[in-house]
């Protein structure tokens, strides 16, 4: 059913825009409160629906196919507990700049003032995973909504785009197409900052390239930043997680940043100047000292460690050698009880790294009731000693 009606309601007007927009799959965990696209995908049969057994499922798809494809999928999600359910690879998507649009269903807005069992703040709880985010408010302005929501997620770089879907607003007649809105284009080159980059570049001092998102994606812009870096003597690397990168045959090899802090300071140690292509700073996940930040001048970004990583404590080394360097304060007389058994153990323990993470050590703090069934005596000896 291609053709375009002159009567239709909401959501088919929704789903009819967002198919000319060049949307052509649905990943869906629909609830009752999504049923009417569910019936327009349907009757209109102009997407493809791939159904999730759950949420997560259906936000990884999603993610996983605007990140092969270049273009945003359309999820439709059940609610707030739904969105919440899926919340993890939208997090994800997120970082890695993939476009995505999301129809999360809601009550009818006459419905939304009664405590019903899954009422919640929607856009409360999309808010943190989402860079954009609205609320339709009838059938006549929903698909105009939608198309602005696959806009911004068709700027770049690619956002996550999430709209809310009143019920009621679904299935009341008087639906528009909308038209497609022009995408924002990316932001103008900083003129100041590739001159920086050209002089970072014939220096003569020790300078990376670090890329990312579009870059990889591209043969030929790899092969260009090669040419860059064969001529200058500079080094190429990627960042621990990208969204897509080319490999195979023809295709230019790049080394990532690890993952583990130490291995990342030793990869980044021997420059003195970055220059960051469509990548933020290398932030680890865990604060470090500021003795062992990264020393290298970034082009683009300012390239000193955050005060909240500066003025952080001292991580425990991982490795035996350097648990032996530095080994965890024992425990003393003096200390409460609660120490000398959690830190008992130290002295023993072939996995140095269980001394030094309070909840790997739980465990050692409290002992374990003998097996079942237990004897008659057994049963005596650990009620004497206060086991359950």
């Amino acid at each position: 059913m291609s053709k375009t009606p002159k009567e239709m309601n909401g959501a088919e007007s929704v789903v009819r825009s967002l198919h000319a927009g060049g949307v052509e799959v649905c990943f869906a965990n629909p609830g009752t409160s999504e049923m009417q696209f569910v019936d327009a995908l349907d009757r209109t049969k102009l997407m493809r629906c791939v159904l999730g057994l759950f949420e997560g499922v259906v936000t990884g798809a999603a993610d996983g196919y605007a990140r092969m494809a270049g273009k945003p999928a359309v999820t439709l999600l059940h609610l707030a507990p739904g969105f919440a359910n899926a919340a993890a690879n939208l997090h994800n998507a997120r970082k890695a700049r993939v476009p995505m649009v999301n129809l999360v269903g809601d009550h009818a807005l006459r419905h939304q003032k009664y405590d019903a069992p899954l009422s919640a703040d929607v856009e409360g709880a999309c808010a943190p995973f989402s860079d954009w985010v609205r609320s339709g408010r009838d059938a006549g302005s929903f698909a105009a909504d939608a198309m602005t929501a696959l806009a911004v997620a068709q700027s770049k770089p690619g956002k996550v785009a999430t709209l809310i879907a009143p019920a009621d607003i679904g299935w009341d007649a008087g639906g528009k197409m909308a038209e497609a809105v022009a995408p924002a284009a990316p932001a103008p080159l900083d003129e100041r900052a590739l001159d920086a980059a050209i002089n970072a570049l014939e220096s003569g001092e020790k300078t990376v390239l670090l890329v990312g998102s579009a870059v990889l994606e591209s043969q030929e812009a790899m092969a260009l930043l090669h040419g860059i870096a064969e001529k200058t003597g500079a080094d190429i690397l990627a960042p621990t997680s990208n969204r897509r990168m080319e490999r195979g045959q023809g295709r230019f090899a790049i080394n990532k940043v690890p993952y583990p802090i130490n291995a990342a300071l030793e990869c980044l140690a021997p420059y003195s100047r970055a220059i960051l292509i469509e990548t933020p700073p290398p932030w680890p996940s865990l604060p470090i000292p500021a003795s062992r930040a990264c020393c290298c001048r970034s082009i683009a970004t300012p390239s000193h460690w955050p005060p909240s990583m500066r003025t952080a404590p001292r991580l425990w080394p991982h490795s035996q050698t350097a648990s032996a360097r530095n080994p965890p304060p024992r425990a003393t007389t003096n200390d409460p009880p609660h120490r000398r058994q959690a830190a008992s153990p130290c002295k023993t323990s072939a996995r140095p790294w269980r001394t030094h993470c309070p909840k790997m050590r739980l465990w050692w703090m409290k002992p374990s009731p003998p097996a079942e069934p237990p004897s008659p005596r057994a049963t005596v000896r650990r009620r004497t000693r206060g086991w359950p």
